[in-house]
């Protein structure tokens, strides 16, 4: 049985900001993160910090109103951002 559209469960959370964007930097994170990647994998990749990188997902949640790496991508598909 098919939900009425903004019943799903991507409904709950609460609207991104209006106009929210990612950074170049944010993007190629959001990117590693659908493709699998860990924050290790991430960090090495970008030859950042791991703790860089888990700054920058939390910011992103906090953005985007998520809790976590499958909520973030999910919103940020369904936003057309990804």
């Amino acid at each position: 049985m098919r939900r009425p559209p903004g019943t799903g469960p991507l409904s709950s959370a609460p609207p991104a900001c209006s106009g929210a964007r990612l950074s170049p930097r944010e993007r190629e994170i959001a990117l590693l993160v659908a493709r699998g990647l860990p924050t290790k994998a991430i960090a090495r990749h970008l030859g950042i910090s791991m703790w860089t990188v888990s700054t920058y997902l939390r910011r992103i949640f906090a953005r985007f109103g998520v809790g976590n790496r499958a909520a973030m991508i999910a919103r940020l598909f369904q936003d057309g951002l990804l």
